[in-house]
């Protein structure tokens, strides 16, 4: 998907994406791996290279299907601006939304 350039990275394919709300036990193993890799750089990375934030909510879960979309479209604007210019580093960018309660 990237591949070392230079003293930078380049695309070698367009964006992959997977069936959305779909289960999937590849998808959830990558997951899985990404969410081991942020653990890892939180504590190996400086602060000034790195963006971790939190939030706790009270919602509405009828509008999930709009925050999903709302965090879409933010994914694809943030990869239109990151991706030009010198890409000389690789991120992994992941946004996490899920509950914390539980309905038994």
């Amino acid at each position: 998907l990237i591949e070392k350039k230079g003293d930078g990275f380049a695309l070698t394919s367009r964006p992959l994406s997977t069936q959305e709300d779909v289960p999937q036990s590849a998808v959830q193993k990558y997951f899985l791996q990404t969410l081991q890799i942020a653990i890892d750089r939180l504590q190996d990375i400086e602060v000034k290279s790195r963006d971790f934030s939190a939030m706790t909510m009270a919602i509405d879960p009828k509008k999930m299907d709009e925050a999903k979309q709302m965090i879409q479209n933010f994914r694809n604007n943030m990869s239109s601006l990151l991706e030009k210019g010198d890409r000389s580093e690789v991120y992994l960018l992941g946004i996490q939304l899920f509950p914390l309660s539980r309905r038994d």
